[in-house]
């Protein structure tokens, strides 16, 4: 019985993948067929990747002072959820694995093969947003938090690598990619999906931050005045980036196994959501005048903190 919800889990998530690509011209504004360069790579990576959470895999060592909490969302992507568990459960520094099921109508505990007491499925009774994240943290106190989204597949060794680069340096949040100021950008003045080694203005995708982050993020929705934290839809992201001392990391932790569905027209938050970018352009510029406020009587931060930094 084991083996086979199991099996299920891994032929769920490699035919979400295979399904995804054949739909892309479909759904990517007639574009034409999921590229063949781009297969070429994303089934191998995908079988290399399921292989590595299913099969041989080992445990991930960590530092005794490296223990963290991961938290999980799934939304349209359940047949992500289960190996995206099992690489948090690889890691010896994590001690925890809480799994938000924000889309009601799915069953998700259905989609979980393992079964270990340190993972804990929350069924949400209705649809919620990504900020329903932090208010989950809030309510799991750990010294660090690791935050990966379900279109991001990955590995153990990735996260609990990304989980040293913070224990070593937790002045920032860190992340893998993220987003960068490039006023040559317009209508959004941000260039996406950096990485590499270095510092960006908003982490995107995966963060890694501290329980003084945490903290801190609901220090600043208060003073945006966000009545309710767990109703963000957008922006949660560049609001835990302004939290640290100063702009947040991305690390080169390998090639990082995106999902076929990443710019979906019908699962994609940026591609779903009306006016998605106008609403982060908000979110930036209110979170400079608190710092030009802050500025102004003496206890802002660094011009290099938070949002919109150089």
């Amino acid at each position: 019985m084991k083996w086979t919800r199991t099996l299920v889990a891994i032929v769920r998530l490699l035919a979400f993948q295979l399904r995804m690509m054949a739909r892309y011209g479909r759904r990517s504004g007639g574009r034409g067929k999921f590229p063949e360069w781009a297969a070429a790579a994303h089934v191998p990576r995908t079988l290399a990747f399921v292989r590595r959470q299913y099969w041989g895999a080992s445990r991930v060592a960590a530092p005794p002072t490296v223990r963290w909490c991961g938290i999980l969302l799934s939304y349209r992507r359940p047949h992500n959820l289960d190996a995206l568990v099992r690489a948090m459960l690889r890691c010896d520094g994590c001690e925890a694995v809480i799994v938000s099921n924000n889309e009601p109508s799915i069953a998700l505990r259905g989609w979980i093969s393992v079964t270990n007491p340190r993972v804990h499925i929350i069924d949400q009774k209705h649809r919620r947003y990504p900020g329903i994240r932090m208010t989950i943290a809030r309510a799991a106190p750990a010294g660090m938090y690791l935050m990966v989204d379900d279109d991001t597949l990955l590995h153990g060794e990735q996260m609990q690598a990304l989980m040293n680069h913070l224990h070593a340096a937790p002045e920032v949040p860190h992340g893998v990619n993220g987003e960068r100021r490039d006023d040559d950008r317009s209508p959004y003045p941000y260039r996406l999906d950096v990485r590499g080694e270095g510092a960006v203005d908003h982490l995107t995708n995966v963060y890694a931050f501290t329980d003084r982050h945490l903290t801190r993020y609901f220090e600043r929705v208060a003073e945006l005045g966000i009545a309710d934290p767990a109703d963000l839809a957008n922006g949660e992201d560049i609001i835990l980036s302004s939290c640290g001392s100063g702009r947040p990391r991305v690390h080169d932790l390998g090639p990082i196994l995106r999902c076929a569905s990443t710019n979906d027209l019908s699962i994609a938050t940026h591609r779903t959501r009306e006016r998605f970018f106008e609403e982060r352009l908000v979110t930036i510029d209110a979170l400079r005048r608190l710092r030009r406020s802050g500025e102004t009587t003496g206890s802002g931060e660094s011009e290099d903190a938070g949002s919109g930094g150089r």
